[in-house]
Order: structure tokens, then sequence, then C-alpha cells
């Protein structure tokens, strides 16, 4: 009974189906217990694998001629309106696969295929990165552990980071008044260490997560998870993601100061 519960657990860590306050306490499992986190990588790699691998086909012409069809099929004799498209759904399909039975195998790959649609599977994949990205942020603030190396100057977090990580990540300052560095840690995201810069503007902490990614340069994207927002970019072969309870004008600023930095090198 116990590994079916711990199975459907890591399946929902995986997922992103967990809400916070359980994530939170699953996550604490995962760091003292090296055969969970053994499963939830194994688990992940499945998930890898069938995303690179999974290929998407069109459905054939006469089968989407069917599907944009189904609209167009009239009511039956003597009904009072229009029938419901789940009847419309069975007489259609009931006539098509009367009149060609050999379109079925054709008909189940092309929903099979949609099932494991890669770009479904990017979604999930993005929902758990971002509750990762939240309860990380959250853990930090609740534990009072938000900084592991603590300073304001760029020359002693950057030169640290160095130390803990396979990667140099930038760090500056942000020109926006009130906004001060406080710090560094290093948080485990998206199944790998990474860096997480800590700033203080006003009253609120913002964590700035970067890791290399090979992600072409897109444009931000703020989403909102359990009232904190993530803004989110690549730029330069890094992976930028600033997470904060901030309003969004707010965040707007520190996100806008962050990339003016990037393109200042």
């Amino acid at each position: 009974m116990r590994a079916d519960t711990e199975t459907l657990q890591v399946n929902a860590y995986v997922d992103a189906e967990m809400d916070l306050a359980s994530q939170l306490r699953f996550e604490e499992r995962l760091r003292l217990d090296a055969g969970l986190r053994a499963q939830v990588q194994d688990l992940r790699g499945q998930s890898e694998a069938l995303r690179e691998g999974a290929q998407y086909h069109v459905a054939p012409a006469h089968l989407r001629a069917l599907v944009s069809g189904l609209a167009k099929v009239p009511p039956a004799p003597g009904a009072s309106g229009p029938r419901p498209w789940r009847a419309r759904v069975r007489a259609v399909g009931a006539d098509w696969f009367a009149i060609r039975p050999l379109a079925t195998g054709l008909a189940v790959a092309s929903i099979v295929a949609a099932m494991v649609n890669p770009v479904l599977l990017r979604s999930s994949d993005a929902e758990r990165l971002q509750r990762e990205l939240v309860a990380s942020h959250v853990r930090a603030t609740m534990a009072q552990r938000s900084i592991d190396v603590a300073s304001s100057d760029q020359h002693t977090v950057k030169p640290w980071f160095a130390t803990q990580l396979d990667y140099s990540p930038p760090v500056r300052p942000l020109e926006v008044p009130g906004t001060v560095i406080l710090g560094g840690r290093v948080d485990y995201v998206d199944g790998r260490r990474v860096a997480v810069i800590v700033y203080q503007h006003g009253r609120h902490l913002v964590d700035h997560y970067i890791w290399p990614t090979r992600q072409a340069d897109d444009t931000v994207k703020v989403t909102v998870v359990d009232g904190i927002r993530i803004a989110q970019w690549s730029r330069g072969g890094m992976a930028h993601k600033l997470v904060s309870d901030m309003d969004p004008e707010e965040l707007r600023v520190i996100v806008q100061a962050c990339r003016q930095q990037e393109e200042k090198g």
C-alpha cells in the first residue's frame, strides 16, 4: 500500500498536480531520500524520452473532411431542433465505419497521435517547472534561508557561484531605486543545481533564477502561480526566471532593468 501511495505522489509531483503545501512537504522528503529522488528522475527521464520521440501525424484529408462535416449533418426528420453533437458524432461515425471499415485504423492512429502530442507534454513540463520555482521561492522565504552568500557586491557573489556550479551566471546590480542585491544561493530546480540571485525591492524579495539553456532568445512571459508572479525569458544561452510577490508594474520595472543590464554585457 505504501509503495502504491508513493508512486501516486511521485506521479503527482512530476505532473505538477500537487498543491503548494503538499509540494513543499514532498520536496523536503526528496532532499532527504536518495531513492525517492531516483524515482522522480527516472519518471522525468521517461517523460523526456516520450516528448523527444513522439511524432505528430496530420489526419488524412478524408478524415478532416468528415470531422468538419459534423456540424453540417441535418436534423433527423421530425426532430424539434438541432441534434445534440454527441448524436451527430454517433450517426456520422456509424455511417463512416459501416461504409469504410478500413478507415478505423486511421482514425484510431490519429486519436493516439493527438493524445501524445508533444505540445501537450511541453505544456505539462512548463507548469511543473513553474510550480517548482514558486515552491523554491516560498521554501527559501519561510525557512529564512534565502541566501547562502550574503553580499551586495557582485564581485563577491559571482566568484562564489563559480565555486558551486559548472557555469558562471551574470551578477549585476539593478539600476532601480530601492533595489539592492542581498546575495545569492544555489537551489535545485528542474533536475539540476541552479544559481539564484536574491534582490530586495522595498518589502519584497526577488529571486532571479539563472541557468544555461539551448533555447533561442525569446520575449518575456509572465505567469501567476498561487499568487506568486514568474517572469521568464531566455537570452544569450541563459534561462532567466524572476520570481516574486510584487505587483505587475513593480515586476515589469525589475524585468526591464535586468534586460537592460544584459544589453550592457
